[in-house]
């Protein structure tokens, strides 16, 4: 079973990690781990009576010492993916400061004056932003 199950605990909790051979893994909680193997049975061996001693698979994999585990997995990758973040952001500022020092113009460009002047005129007479988009064939981000 260890070689498609393994035990990833983070902070106080814990899930079943389940690898599947062309897909995804998934993440099982204990119990749903449980319940998948609750039907098949392990031999322990026998009692004082000769009876097979049975212990469903799930519960036995939990029990073995030997199971894969993997402790503090979601930490070291939370890390890595904040690092990850601050590498992405330093380089957009970067990038930013470069254009700026080259006299790119960052943002929205500037509606025209002529339109400028139609959108107030408009808004003085109440005219709605949705009737004055459609009628100057502008976004209603640029009215308001």
């Amino acid at each position: 079973m260890n070689d498609r199950h393994a035990f990833v605990t983070y902070g106080d909790k814990g899930r079943v990690l389940f690898e599947q051979s062309g897909r995804p893994p998934l993440f099982l909680e204990k119990q749903t781990f449980l319940d998948m193997y609750a039907n098949q049975m392990k031999e322990l061996g026998k009692d004082k009576d000769g009876d097979t001693i049975k212990m469903a698979m799930g519960k036995w994999w939990f029990q073995k010492a030997e199971r894969r585990q993997y402790e503090r997995v979601f930490t070291i990758i939370a890390s890595v993916a904040a690092f990850e973040r601050d590498i992405l952001i330093e380089r957009t500022m970067e990038g930013l400061a470069t254009a700026r020092a080259k006299g790119v113009r960052l943002g929205r460009p500037p509606a025209s004056d002529g339109l400028t002047d139609a959108i107030r005129a408009l808004r003085l007479q109440k005219v709605g932003i949705n009737s004055i988009a459609k009628e100057l064939k502008c976004g209603k981000s640029t009215v308001a």
